[in-house]
């Protein structure tokens, strides 16, 4: 049976590994985002920008609502409609923006 420490030296030996391939994996991904983006027009830039401001603002209106749900966390909380259609809202946008094919 392996002793304690060779059991740490081969985890830690994993950890180090583990993080150097996420790394090099984030640098191929990082380049390949920006060679599609510098094949992208003017007009798709803009439009995709626009897509993400829009995302970004829903996920502001998200976190509201789940900020006020962590203030009420004693209390009995329920939805007000206008939270309910908000989140009915960012569903069905999220679902339809996930449907089209950007890049």
């Amino acid at each position: 049976m392996p002793d304690t420490l060779a059991i740490l030296a081969e985890a830690l030996s994993l950890m180090v590994k583990a993080t150097i391939y996420s790394a090099q994996w984030a640098a191929a991904f990082r380049k390949r985002a920006l060679a599609q983006l510098s094949a992208m027009t003017n007009r798709e830039k803009e439009r995709e920008i626009l897509l993400l401001r829009e995302r970004i603002a829903q996920h502001e209106q998200l976190i509201g609502i789940l900020q006020r749900q962590i203030q009420d966390r004693g209390k009995k909380h329920r939805f007000q409609i206008r939270e309910r259609l908000a989140i009915l809202w960012c569903l069905t946008r999220t679902a339809s923006l996930g449907s089209l094919d950007l890049v």
